[in-house]
This record gives C-alpha cells, structure tokens and sequence, in this order.
C-alpha cells in the first residue's frame, strides 16, 4: 500500500510538472506568435479604442497578432471614426488620430486645453494646423491679462477706466473668452481697440461687457 501511494504521488508530481512545462511552451510560442505592434496616440485622451472589437489603453505600443484590424475611435458627442488596417509579421503601425466635435469642428479642444495639446502632437492636416494656430496666437493674450485701463484724456475732461479679464466659461464659443468690466461707462470699443493695438484678431474671442461703477472691488488691485 505504502509503495502505491508513493507511486501515485510520484506520477501525480510528473504529471504536473508535464503540464506546467507545455502551459510554458504554449505561452512562449503565443508570445513569439505576437509578432506586430500597434503604437497608439488619441485624442482626446479619454477616447474609447477598440481593435476588432477588443479596447486597447490610449498612449501605449501593444503586441497583437498579424493580420487586419478594424479600428474604431469614440467618445460621446464627438464623431466616431473607423476604418481598417493590416499588420505583418514584424511588422508596425502608429494610430495617431483625433476626433472632432459632433458638427465637425473643436469646440471641444477649445475647453480641454491638455487634450488641445494632445491634438498638436498628430495635427496633420491643413484645417487642424489652421486652428492650433489661431488657438496658439490667440491664447498669446493671456501672458497679459488682465489688462487695466487708468487714465485721463489730454485735456483732463474725460477719465476712463476699465479691465479686460478671461471669461472662464465652460461653453465658450471661440479659442478664448473675454470680458470687459467697465468702471466709467461707455469704453467697451476703447477696450476691444486696445485688444486689437496689442496685435490681437477679435475674432479669435467672444468678449462679453459688464458695467461696474468705480467703486465695485472687481476694478481694485488684488
């Protein structure tokens, strides 16, 4: 009895061993297998990438199997791509893609500046390169906000005071918004004029105008 037992356990320790030695072989042979590479960059960040079915993480290279993939790229209220791509043994392929607002445009990158910075890395057409760089020249004026007006006309028979300062809206229509705070009244055009003598385009912002009298806190120095 001690013998069959002893035998017993011995087949039972070979067996497993036998089995952990092919579950080695097969792992090595799907990893060898694993020949192409998928590098994946997506903007925005949070965008759902899926490859014939299967979510991939965004901003990471992943071993696949050689042959064709469809790709898709979504994310809620913006425009869903898809399209195919093949791999070949040893072979490498960049998803470096964005997708747009829902109406074809970046309102979205206009509120998301970390993803509108994501969208500048793979930027390759015409239209996108054309908004980076109004986004660029009109994010410029925030180096100088806010921007205060104090003064007295030539002839000291007009004092005009006013502040331009960045509107922080989450549905800001336009690369930037503005607002112009008015402390004298009626030097909404003397604001936008001074946004213009700085070397800025009006149309790159929407400027809202509030009117404040002088003694409201908002014109004082903080």
């Amino acid at each position: 009895m001690f013998n069959f037992i002893k035998r017993h356990k011995i087949a039972c320790i070979v067996t497993i061993n036998i089995i952990a030695f092919i579950t080695i072989i097969v792992a090595i042979i799907i990893h060898n297998a694993k020949t192409a590479v998928v590098d994946i960059f997506i903007a925005p960040s949070d965008a759902i990438i899926t490859l014939n079915g299967r979510s991939y993480d965004n901003f990471k290279s992943h071993d696949v199997l050689p042959g064709t993939y469809h790709v898709k790229i979504s994310m809620e209220n913006m425009q869903t791509k898809e399209y195919d791509i093949t791999l070949e043994n040893q072979g490498f392929i960049r998803i470096w893609d964005y997708l747009l607002d829902e109406n074809g445009g970046y309102s979205y990158y206009l509120i998301h500046s970390e993803d509108e910075a994501i969208l500048a890395e793979i930027a390759n057409d015409e239209k996108t390169k054309k908004f980076l760089e109004d986004y660029d020249q009109a994010a410029a004026i925030l180096d100088l906000l806010p921007i205060k007006y104090d003064a007295y006309s030539a002839d000291f028979s007009e004092y005009t005071q006013y502040k331009i300062e960045q509107d922080h809206r989450d549905d800001c229509p336009k690369i930037i918004c503005l607002k112009i705070i008015d402390g004298t009244g009626n030097s909404e055009q003397a604001a936008k004029d001074k946004i213009v003598e700085k070397g800025y385009n009006l149309d790159n912002y929407d400027i809202s105008y509030e009117y404040i009298p002088l003694e409201s806190a908002r014109l004082s120095d903080e």
